[in-house]
């Protein structure tokens, strides 16, 4: 549960609290009234019992509201718990660019499979007008002998095993608003016709399924910077990676 929540739940019970003690206080001032005949009453005793049954209503529905917020923070806690229990927790622990690809081992600390392995690509860049960078995905296969399997998932509690992707791509707006998803070298090649631009390359691994309030994901790298003014002999993400500032 987050502080956020917690300050709202806190700040309505506590709302809840003054309501049920004005009520509480409001009947009791009402029964002394009576018993005193400051409020004159054909029946005291009728009404004295009307106003001490409300008291007992309203502790009644006070104990029920208690017991309610006290099941539901329990079902909360037994919520995270379940989440933490099948939360998969992936970890990029090595990483290796080759040309326009990318090899990474991953490990899985957490007890739930994480499917679906996706390397994600997002460029920015706040100084080329035509461009607006959108995140463009890659599936990440298994990688056995120099081979790619159709395995995009890795088991709870597996020790680091080797995923890559041939080729990643890169997502830009075009004019109409459309995502437009290409080769990453061409849309690097693109941006360094460009005269003098600062390029910034996000990578990072993401996996289904979110679990509670928890994504699945992991950094492959610190983020990549370079500028158009660079001199590369080619536009390959190793290249790009090798050129960084």
């Amino acid at each position: 549960m987050s502080i956020s929540q917690e300050s709202s739940d806190t700040t309505e019970q506590n709302k809840v609290r003054r309501i049920f003690a004005f009520l509480l206080v409001s009947q009791l001032i009402g029964i002394i009234l009576v018993g005193l005949g400051i409020i004159p009453v054909t029946q005291p005793a009728s009404i004295s019992n009307a106003i001490l049954g409300a008291i007992l209503a309203t502790i009644s529905a006070y104990i029920l509201y208690r017991q309610t917020k006290i099941q539901e923070r329990q079902l909360k806690i037994e919520k995270l718990m379940l989440d933490y229990e099948t939360k998969p927790i992936v970890e990029v622990v090595d990483k290796t660019f080759d040309s326009n690809s990318i090899t990474v081992s991953l490990t899985n600390y957490g007890n739930g499979a994480a499917v679906d392995l996706q390397l994600n690509c997002f460029i920015t860049t706040s100084d080329v007008s035509w461009f607006e960078g959108v995140n463009s995905t890659t599936p990440l296969k298994r990688e056995q002998n120099g081979d790619l399997l159709e395995d995009t998932s890795i088991r709870p509690q597996e020790e680091p095993d080797t995923y890559s992707t041939k080729g990643i791509t890169a997502g830009r707006k075009d004019t109409q608003d459309n995502r437009v998803h290409s080769s990453f070298e061409t849309i690097i090649e693109n941006l360094f016709e460009e005269d003098d631009a600062e390029l910034n390359v996000r990578l990072w691994v993401t996996a289904n399924p979110e679990v509670g309030d928890y994504s699945v994901e992991d950094e492959i790298c610190d983020e990549i910077n370079i500028s158009t003014t660079t001199q590369v002999p080619q536009y390959d993400l190793q290249t790009i990676y090798a050129y960084q500032k």
